[in-house]
C-alpha cells in the first residue's frame, strides 16, 4: 500500500494479550506494530528514540494502573503528531471528557479497525505536512510583516497592498476626492540652522518631527512628506474611510491646535538641552485633489496634487507675515466645517492675496476650540 518498504508505526496498548494479538494480526501486513501491555510499558516505548515516528497510538481506556487516556495525555508532548485513539465499549461516556482524536467502540471487526487506522494515518500525514509548511511559511509571513511595517512609514496601507499586486499598472491609478491638506513649517529655521552644528540641527528636527508626527497620526492624518523643516499631511486618505469630509477637516484643525500646545512643551525640553525655541505656522485647506502615485517608472511618489494643495501651502506662508508665533490659518471651506467646534475662538482675516492666485482668498485664524 505505501511502497518502498515503508510501514507507518502503530503503538498498540492493551492489558488484554488476546486483544493485542488480534489487533496486531489485523494490522501487521500494512503497519509496523509496537506492542505494550500496560500504560507504563507504553510510555517506555514512546520515549524510545526509534519510536519518535509513531503515527497512531491505539490504547484501551480501562487498564490497571494507568488508563489509556492518561497514556495519551502524557504522550502528547513526546510524539505531538501522533493520532490518539481510545478503545472502549462505551465511547459515549468519554467523548465529552477526554481530549483524544477518535473513539473506537469495542468489540470491533478487523475491517473497521483497519479503516480507523487508515484514517488516522492520513490525519497524521496531514498534521506533519501542516507543521512542516508552517515552519516554512511563518518566517515568510513574519518577514512580509516586517516589510509592511517598514513601508508603512512611507505609504498608506492600501498602497502597500498595491505594491504587492502582480499587476503593477494598479500603481498608476489615481482618484479625485475631497481632502483637507495640512502644511506646517518652522519659522526662521534657516537662520536657526546657521547657528547650530549639523548634529544639533538634526537633533532639533527629529525631536520636532517625532512629536508632531505622533499628533498627526493620533488625529487620523497621514504624513505625505517632510520638506526640509516642513510637514505636509493629508486628512481624508483611504486609511480612515469612516470619516466624512467634515470630520477630516475637524481632525486637521484639532491636530493643529494640539501641535500648538505641544510645541510649548517641546521648547521647554529644548531649553533644558541648550537648543533654541521653535515657532511654527500651520496652513489648512479643504477641497478636491488628485491622489495617487506621481512620477516615473524609476521612482514614484504617493502624494496629492491640485490647486487646493497649492492653496494650503500658500495659506501656510501667510503665517510668516506677522511676529505672532504658532499661528493656525485655514481656508474658507475648512472654516465652514469647523465653525461649530471653534465657537468664537477665531478671527476672520478677510480676503488675502496669496502668491500664484489672481483671486484673493478668504482666510481665518484659529486660536483654539470653544470651551
Amino acid at each position: 500500500m505505501y511502497g518502498n518498504g515503508y510501514k507507518p508505526k502503530i503503538l498498540i496498548v492493551d492489558d488484554d494479550g488476546g486483544n493485542v494479538h488480534f489487533i496486531w494480526h489485523a494490522l501487521r501486513s500494512e503497519y509496523l506494530c509496537v506492542l505494550a501491555y500496560n500504560g507504563e510499558e507504553a510510555l517506555e516505548q514512546i520515549n524510545k528514540r526509534e519510536n519518535s515516528d509513531i503515527a497512531v497510538i491505539l490504547a484501551d481506556e480501562i487498564m490497571p494502573g494507568m488508563s489509556g487516556s492518561e497514556v495519551l495525555e502524557q504522550s502528547a508532548g513526546i510524539v505531538p503528531h501522533a493520532i490518539r485513539i481510545i478503545m472502549t465499549g462505551k465511547p459515549e461516556i468519554y467523548q465529552n471528557k477526554l481530549e483524544v482524536d477518535r473513539f473506537l467502540r469495542k468489540p470491533f471487526k478487523p475491517e473497521v479497525l483497519v479503516k480507523f487506522i487508515n484514517e488516522g494515518i492520513r490525519f497524521f500525514s496531514l498534521k506533519r505536512e501542516f507543521d512542516n509548511l508552517s515552519e516554512m511559511v511563518v518566517p515568510i509571513i513574519e518577514n512580509n510583516n516586517k516589510i509592511r511595517k517598514l513601508f508603512s512609514k512611507y505609504l498608506p496601507y492600501d498602497q502597500i497592498v498595491k505594491l504587492e499586486c502582480k499587476d503593477q499598472e494598479c500603481l498608476r491609478e489615481v482618484e479625485k476626492k475631497e481632502m483637507s491638506v495640512f502644511y506646517s513649517d518652522i519659522c526662521g529655521f534657516t537662520s536657526l540652522a546657521e547657528e547650530l552644528s549639523p548634529e544639533d540641527t538634526v537633533e532639533l528636527l527629529n525631536r520636532y518631527f517625532q512629536r508632531m508626527t505622533e499628533i498627526v497620526v493620533r488625529h487620523h492624518g497621514i504624513i505625505d512628506k517632510y520638506i526640509g523643516d516642513e510637514i505636509m499631511a493629508n486628512f481624508g486618505m483611504k486609511e480612515y474611510p469612516v470619516f466624512d469630509d467634515c470630520q477630516n477637516a475637524r481632525n486637521a484643525v484639532r491636530c493643529a491646535i494640539e501641535m500648538k500646545h505641544a510645541i510649548e512643551e517641546l521648547n521647554s525640553e529644548n531649553e533644558a538641552d541648550n537648543l533654541p525655541a521653535l515657532r511654527f505656522g500651520v496652513g489648512i485647506n479643504t477641497g478636491e485633489v488628485v491622489v495617487g502615485n506621481i512620477g516615473s517608472d524609476q521612482f514614484l511618489d504617493y502624494t496629492v496634487i491640485g490647486d487646493e494643495v497649492n492653496v494650503a501651502a500658500r495659506i501656510q506662508k501667510l503665517t510668516r507675515d506677522e511676529d505672532e508665533p504658532n499661528r493656525i490659518l485655514i481656508g474658507e471651506k475648512t472654516f465652514e466645517y469647523v465653525r461649530d467646534i471653534v465657537g468664537d475662538r477665531f478671527k476672520d482675516l478677510g480676503l488675502q492675496k496669496v502668491k500664484g492666485k489672481g483671486k484673493k482668498l478668504r482666510v481665518f485664524e484659529i486660536f483654539g476650540l470653544k470651551k
